[in-house]
């Protein structure tokens, strides 16, 4: 009101300051903004300040998850650069990180560039994570020799007890994984699992560990793969890598020629993730076949039958119904296949009784030749 009704007065800029003051310490800065805009006398200083206000807006934003709001604030810091340069290199990496989250990667990319460009990047508290969050966008984007570059990059000058360091890592591994250069990429995967070796207290071990494992198997190394997969299991028990390394230790199994215990590794699967919809049905039909293979007819008639009721309706089912139809055609027990199929409810059965009785006659008569 006094600067209303007295706009020149000699105490309007000392009100203006406490004004401003006040809207600060209660973390207001919208208000304390508007205060400063409407200051007539607009200081280097209060230009600054304004810059101040308007990044820390952006940045909160981003911290409360609005992060459309804080990649516009964001510009509008970088919009104001002649009243201060000051905080416009930061704005620009915040609103790099901002088109990132919202999966804009190509005006990330271009944002980084320009932060990269600016008279303090050397100075910047964010040059070293810009590295990093180019190299996330770029594998985005799956441009992975660029991304791996830039991550081996960032890896360079990152300290190796940061997080992202082991997770940066990691992601060069993929960059070699998806390029089927299985050998390099499990270098990669080794350095974290050594690096949670020596401190024990490493993000993504498990994931470095499972992956350097399938990795062995796709060269052929099973025993390795194995191995790998054994220590997921038991050192890693809350991972969500576990399901995944039971499945493929059970298939590595069987490249090994150890059957039995293939089928203990599907019964630990789907005992603890029977649900899994990813794994469930796969490794109950896969326990099915193998029973087959091994010539152990019932077993193999009861895991049909536990796919078939556990997963109605799935494609491991009606999978599953036709390795049944053939195995009680095998037996000559068309009858009883017959009558089973006729108490399923959830899944549509056609059954030709003298075709399936006429198929068992025949190999009976072909059998006893």
């Amino acid at each position: 009101a006094i600067l209303q009704d007295y706009p020149n007065s000699q105490y309007a800029q000392h009100i203006y300051s406490l004004q401003c003051q006040a809207y600060m310490q209660a973390n207001n800065r919208e208000e304390a903004l508007k205060v400063l805009d409407r200051n007539p006398q607009q200081t280097n200083e209060i230009r600054q300040t304004k810059q101040y206000l308007r990044y820390q807006m952006g940045v909160d934003l981003f911290l409360q998850g609005n992060i459309a709001g804080s990649r516009a604030k964001m510009t509008e810091v970088i919009d104001h650069q002649q009243e201060s340069q000051h905080y416009v290199t930061e704005a620009l990496y915040w609103r790099a990180e901002a088109a990132y989250r919202l999966r804009d990667f190509d005006a990330c990319l271009s944002d980084l560039q320009t932060f990269s460009k600016q008279a303090d990047y050397q100075r910047s508290a964010n040059r070293l994570p810009s590295l990093y969050l180019k190299a996330y966008a770029l594998f985005a984007q799956k441009k992975y020799p660029a991304a791996r570059e830039q991550f081996a990059q960032y890896v360079q000058q990152a300290n190796n007890t940061d997080r992202t360091y082991t997770d940066a890592l990691n992601r060069i591994g993929d960059c070699y994984f998806n390029a089927r250069n299985y050998a390099d990429a499990n270098t990669y995967y080794s350095r974290v699992v050594e690096q949670q070796n020596k401190t024990g207290n490493v993000t993504g071990a498990d994931y470095a560990t499972y992956q350097r494992g399938y990795s062995s198997g796709l060269l052929h190394r099973y025993e390795s793969k194995l191995e790998d997969m054994n220590t997921v299991i038991t050192k890693y028990p809350k991972s969500d890598y576990v399901v995944q390394a039971l499945y493929e230790k059970a298939r590595t199994l069987i490249e090994l020629k150890r059957e039995t215990e293939a089928i203990k590794t599907y019964d630990q699967l789907l005992s603890q993730y029977g649900r899994n919809p990813k794994f469930g049905a796969k490794s109950a039909l896969e326990r099915a076949m193998l029973y087959r293979n091994l010539d152990m007819p019932e077993e193999a008639i009861k895991a049909y039958k536990y796919t078939i009721s556990n997963y109605p309706s799935t494609d491991e089912a009606y999978t599953a119904l036709s390795g049944l139809e053939a195995l009680y055609v095998e037996t000559n027990r068309v009858s009883e296949y017959v009558r089973y199929t006729k108490s399923l409810k959830q899944m549509k059965v056609v059954t030709k009784d003298d075709s399936l009785t006429y198929a068992a006659a025949e190999l009976l008569y072909m059998q006893a030749r």
